[in-house]
């Protein structure tokens, strides 16, 4: 039998039509011993000492995002590892934060799809969606060798296909909240654990400290590990605030740190983000830390921050209109507080929001937090095109009972993206708000949309 070739002459959507063949959760992972063993037959090991390793549940790409551009101010090259994409699967690799071309993606894919009679030799199945594109980048980092390489996990850390990697340079641990129970656990130390998974022997971790439990599994594990453990928590940032172009608040510098021995007030440094969202504060302040562990000045460090970027979340697209990213019941939490501080801060009139979830998502908690913290004017249920899409019936059932008759929020269902935002947009008032969130496909699906390319 000759072997398949015709992933040769693929385009950009052949080759995703065949990962999206490949199913993402497959129980057919690899072991992190098998994943190395590939990347030598690519000769495409990451250097270890080089990579930054980031696992959570909500907040990973934006601290990603942050520690990108501040090592870039610092004149550093950087390669960036992130998942999902938007609206295009290049926008997984950023090299200098820029998202790779068609073609030079394209050479990476067929480099790995080349290897794939090799690896069946070695008793190895063909590799997950999420190794593939995993080891589509490590082939992408041998082509272009950079001064840091950043690692986003999946959806854990212990099983990850990141987590080949045996001794980075930092981890980095984000916000812990309920999302893929059905393979992270049921309870918060169980998922934290998965999460705690990319820690190693003696390499330090910068970890979120909002949740104690979640903390002390990080705890716990770095005691055992002997890993220098930096934890952030509200705590750490004072006179936190929306201005008008984003977010400012001040914090201790590393070192000076959650000291009660200190008689006196340390200095203060004070940083400003492009980000209206009250939880970018946390998020920020770990790349701030990780940061600071890797030796960068504070002037870096601000001007770093100042000039990240990170689409789809709680982004501004439109005047007083912000599409976000939050697609489980800990991130809908952290939206609609920062919508509800975006509210009172510009005063609004009225706020609508339009609302659509995956099927495996937690939607009717979502749509309670949306109730009780944001309460707003006008719910618009909608349909992704996403094969993963909650029909809007169920969703109209859930958001029924949570948003019953005479409450104060109308809910109207429009099936699709294009006609609700179209029509929020034209009946939106001069000082309304509209926001769009609930999944990472509704606000790719809207990117595409404005960009013509749905």
């Amino acid at each position: 039998m000759q072997p398949d070739t015709g992933f040769e002459s693929h385009t950009l959507s052949e080759a995703e039509a065949y990962l999206n063949s490949i199913p993402r959760f497959s129980s057919q992972k690899h072991s992190a011993e098998d994943l190395r063993a590939m990347l030598d037959l690519l000769e495409a090991r990451l250097p270890d000492d080089k990579v930054i390793h980031v696992a959570g549940t909500n907040g990973k790409g934006s601290v990603c995002a942050f520690l990108d551009s501040i090592l870039r101010t610092a004149g550093k090259t950087t390669a960036v590892f992130t998942s999902p994409h938007l609206v295009k699967i290049t926008e997984r690799f950023a090299f200098n934060g820029v998202p790779v071309s068609d073609e030079i993606f394209l050479s990476a894919y067929r480099t790995v799809r080349r290897a794939e009679p090799d690896f069946a030799l070695r008793g190895w199945t063909v590799p997950t969606y999420f190794e593939t594109i995993f080891l589509i980048f490590a082939v992408l980092v041998r082509q272009f060798p950079t001064d840091w390489i950043i690692l986003e996990t999946g959806l854990g850390g212990r099983l990850d296909a990141t987590n080949c990697v045996e001794y980075p340079r930092l981890t980095v641990i984000t916000s812990i909240s309920f999302d893929h129970m059905q393979y992270l656990g049921n309870t918060i130390p169980e998922i934290a654990g998965e999460k705690a998974g990319i820690m190693k022997p003696g390499v330090p971790l910068v970890h979120d400290d909002t949740d104690p439990e979640a903390s002390e599994v990080f705890r716990r594990r770095a005691e055992e590990l002997s890993c220098r453990r930096i934890p952030v928590g509200t705590e750490d940032l004072s006179d936190l605030r929306l201005t008008e172009t984003g977010l400012s608040y001040l914090c201790r510098p590393l070192s000076l740190t959650r000291a009660p021995e200190m008689e006196a007030a340390p200095p203060l440094m004070k940083f400003e983000l492009p980000f209206r969202a009250h939880y970018q504060g946390v998020n920020s302040l770990l790349a701030v830390r990780a940061a600071e562990l890797l030796g960068y000045s504070y002037e870096v460090i601000r001007e770093g921050l100042a000039g990240a970027a990170w689409p789809g979340r709680m982004e501004e697209i439109a005047p007083g209109v912000f599409a976000d990213g939050a697609h489980n019941e800990g991130g809908i939490r952290a939206f609609c507080e920062a919508a509800s501080g975006i509210r009172d801060f510009r005063k609004a009139e009225e706020v609508t929001l339009i609302f659509e979830v995956s099927s495996d998502k937690q939607y009717a908690e979502m749509l309670s937090c949306i109730a009780e913290r944001l309460k707003p004017d006008h719910l618009i249920l909608c349909s992704m095109k996403s094969y993963r899409a909650l029909s809007t019936e169920t969703l109209l059932a859930a958001a029924e009972r949570v948003f019953p008759a005479g409450c104060g929020t109308e809910l109207t269902v429009i099936p699709s993206l294009e006609e609700a935002f179209r029509g929020a947009l034209d009946t939106k008032k001069p000082g309304g708000l509209l926001f769009i969130a609930g999944s990472l496909y509704l606000v790719g699906e809207l990117q595409a949309m404005l960009r013509g390319e749905a």
